[in-house]
């Protein structure tokens, strides 16, 4: 079953909004910015497993990962992965990323294949 545009709705509203959370909480702007990125991509990357019912090992399969690493994902550790590893994964799960305008609260803005 594909994505609706109700649950792209309901993705996409928790996905983080507002002012960026990281700027209060470390001192280099660069590296708050980043981070707030990454959450949002984990957050997006989490729904897609619950969307599609991947089984924690399902998604380490499909990832090309070991399920920890799953693990640190679904909770959110944000320091343990690059941006770079979290767009490679929306690829191996279908999805493209658009990113029209970067500033420290824009939103990221996706695309379902």
């Amino acid at each position: 079953m594909g994505l609706t545009k109700k649950k792209i709705e309901q993705i996409e509203s928790e996905l983080v909004t507002v002012s960026n959370p990281f700027l209060s909480s470390h001192p280099d702007k660069d590296v708050a910015i980043e981070k707030y990125y990454r959450a949002q991509l984990m957050v997006l990357i989490r729904n897609i497993f619950l969307e599609k019912g991947l089984s924690p090992s399902k998604a380490a399969d499909l990832l090309g990962v070991k399920q920890p690493r799953i693990s640190e994902l679904v909770n959110g550790k944000v320091s343990a992965f690059s941006v770079e590893k979290l767009l490679i994964f929306l690829y191996k799960l279908g999805v493209q990323a658009d990113f029209s305008t970067l500033s420290e609260d824009s939103k990221i803005v996706v695309s379902y294949s």
